[in-house]
């Protein structure tokens, strides 16, 4: 026997019980959610939408943005925008991680509108770019002359900089040596 089960399957009466089903994709890639109430069996006039002013938007914090995690004043490396006109909140990288754990708990995943991944990795040939799916980490590994430089951040546009500067400064104790 099944417990919990599907909103189908479930045998919940009374004049509050609903379920819900997912109606196909719009043209625009939105999935809808349409309520019924199963005491009338028809639609309960309520369309839920993933457009519905939500957007789960990560950038990178402006400089000298503090963490708002409750009392943390670290220096901000994520900004997090969570409706449309928001200003956003600024967590710090010790924060980050919990705040993503609890919007995957809600059912959110933050969009990294930094770049993605394959872009990167078509920057830098000869850079191992990957993605920790599990902390939400991306990690950027190469090797400078037998020296080996590793980079790591929760949005690929930190990574990129990180990148970056590594390069930079590998240009530039090269030049030193010179």
């Amino acid at each position: 026997m099944r417990r919990g089960g599907d909103a189908e399957n479930r045998s919940d009466s009374g004049p509050n019980a609903h379920t819900y089903g997912a109606q196909p994709a719009t043209p625009q890639g939105e999935t809808r959610f349409r309520r019924e109430t199963q005491a009338g069996g028809g639609q309960a006039g309520e369309i839920m939408s993933s457009h519905a002013g939500l957007v789960c938007q990560a950038s990178m914090a402006p400089e000298g943005a503090e963490c708002a995690y409750g009392h943390c004043r670290a220096p901000a490396e994520v900004r997090l925008v969570l409706r449309d006109g928001d200003q956003g909140h600024d967590y710090c990288e010790i924060d980050w991680p919990r705040v993503t754990h609890a919007l995957k708990a809600r059912g959110q995943t933050p969009t990294d509108t930094t770049g993605d991944i394959w872009t990167i990795r078509a920057e830098f040939p000869n850079w191992d770019v990957w993605h920790v799916q599990v902390s939400g980490v991306y990690y950027a590994l190469t090797s400078f002359g037998g020296e080996g430089v590793s980079v790591h951040a929760y949005l690929v546009g930190a990574l990129r900089a990180g990148m970056l500067a590594a390069e930079r400064a590998r240009a530039g104790t090269a030049a030193c040596r010179a």
